[in-house]
């Protein structure tokens, strides 16, 4: 993929290639016609196109720095500057943010003071705008016709990246790539055999290839829908309806995302989880057939911590770090009450300390092996490496006349509120990452 430097060279040949002809019909004492004349025009029309894509570059690069000088996908040195990746289909630079970037931040806005997620809702609800001006002139753009509003620029990715913040998955490392269409196409270096093997050379002797392998992933769009209902009179009573609405609608949203990015089958309409993804290790036999409970004294390998260092060791060698575990409440509870013989509180060992320790409801504890039906699973990898596929147009549609399931809102004095947003799930290095099941 073309990348900001590119286009800047690419900008410069294009311009010296139609100065050249100016020059030469100058000479020349000639105007340019005909095929010269529309080949001139073409450098001229692409010089414009490059302006336009160095231009937006330039915009989310400085956003990225700005929210995060760290660095980029996949690499511990360089910048950050992740919208150097460009969708070749349509030209445009694709924007890849860090956990603790924001969407909302490559929204442009031409309103001098932020919107309002509660002002907007509390004006179409109520139809009073006193204090929401901008809210009102955003509503206009956000109409959907029978009732419904999507949200504008920049009040749809607050609620996306509210759900972000929510996420476990992106808590542990995930990075969101952001979708301009329903799908995208991305490499990767292919599960097996893709990397290069080095070797050491001899003066004068051939030097035996090894050919990087890329496969390509495509992000395509799933939609995750919910629905929620609230009294008349919390819009129009209450003060802090922002964090009502937008927590509500993140929360639930953001577990049902983090159960589909692990557990997905990838059977449309959900995305393929990292546990179905080809090239993760998944670990069936350390808590043995039937499983087992973290605080027995068998079987070897699965008793107290020593579970999780043989994943890492497992990562460890085929040259992948992890730095996270995600794994169940239930299992979380279970750790913390792991005892030394003494009854003191049995710490980690070092590899295990290092891990970024997370817990989600999105990861059940009622998962069948052998004859157990009451196991779990957890989840150990390099979490920099899975991607979320994201758009950041998230609809949103409230009404006062229809029914949330068989609930009138007419008749009960609610608002139904309809929200969905399209996400996808890949892993950039699937072998990163390993899973272990059987946790009872």
């Amino acid at each position: 993929m073309a990348n900001l430097n590119e286009l800047r060279a690419s900008r410069q040949d294009r311009f010296a290639a139609a100065e050249k002809m100016v020059l030469a019909a100058r000479e020349a004492g000639k105007d340019l016609v005909g095929a010269n004349l529309e080949q001139y025009q073409g450098h001229i029309t692409e010089i414009k196109n490059l302006d336009g894509l160095i231009a937006k570059c330039e915009q989310v690069g400085a956003t990225s720095n700005r929210t995060n000088p760290g660095s980029t996908f996949g690499s511990g040195s360089s910048p950050a500057n992740e919208s150097e990746w460009v969708d070749q289909r349509t030209g445009q630079p694709i924007a890849v943010l860090k956990p603790e970037q924001r969407m909302a931040d490559l929204v442009a806005t031409d309103h001098s003071e932020p919107l309002s997620l509660g002002k907007y809702f509390r004006g179409i609800v109520t139809g009073k705008w006193d204090g929401a001006q901008n809210e009102l002139r955003a509503m206009s753009e956000g109409s959907l016709g029978g009732g419904g509003y999507l949200l504008p620029s920049p009040l749809s990715p607050q609620i996306i990246d509210r759900v972000r913040n929510a996420s476990v998955m992106v808590k542990a490392g995930a990075r969101t790539v952001q979708m301009e269409t329903s799908t995208l196409g991305m490499a990767r270096v292919a599960a097996s055999g893709g990397d290069i093997t080095p070797m050491w050379h001899t003066e004068a002797a051939a030097i035996t290839p090894s050919d990087m392998t890329f496969e390509k992933i495509t992000f395509t769009a799933q939609t995750l829908a919910a629905l929620a209902s609230f009294s008349v009179e919390i819009f129009e009573d209450v003060s802090n309806l922002d964090s009502v609405v937008i927590d509500a609608v993140s929360k639930v949203l953001a577990i049902e995302l983090d159960r589909a990015c692990l557990r997905g089958t990838g059977t449309a309409p959900q995305p393929k989880g990292l546990l179905n993804q080809a090239g993760v290790v998944t670990d069936s036999t350390t808590f043995g057939t039937n499983g087992s409970v973290i605080g027995a004294a068998a079987p070897t390998g699965a008793v107290a911590w020593d579970w999780l260092s043989k994943q890492i060791s497992g990562l460890w060698s085929v040259n992948e770090f992890p730095n996270t575990a995600i794994y169940s409440a239930r299992t979380a509870g279970e750790l913390d009450l792991l005892r030394a013989s003494t009854g003191a509180v049995l710490p980690p060992p070092g590899s295990v300390a290092d891990l970024q320790r997370l817990f989600t409801n999105s990861i059940p504890n009622n998962l069948t092996q052998g004859t157990s039906t009451d196991c779990s699973e957890a989840y150990i990898g390099n979490f920099n490496e899975a991607m979320i596929g994201m758009r950041h147009g998230l609809v949103v549609e409230v009404s006062r006349y229809g029914n949330v399931g068989t609930t009138s809102m007419f008749s009960t004095l609610q608002i139904g509120l309809r929200v969905y947003l399209r996400a996808d799930f890949q892993l950039a290095r699937p072998g990163a990452f390993r899973v272990v099941t059987g946790i009872r």
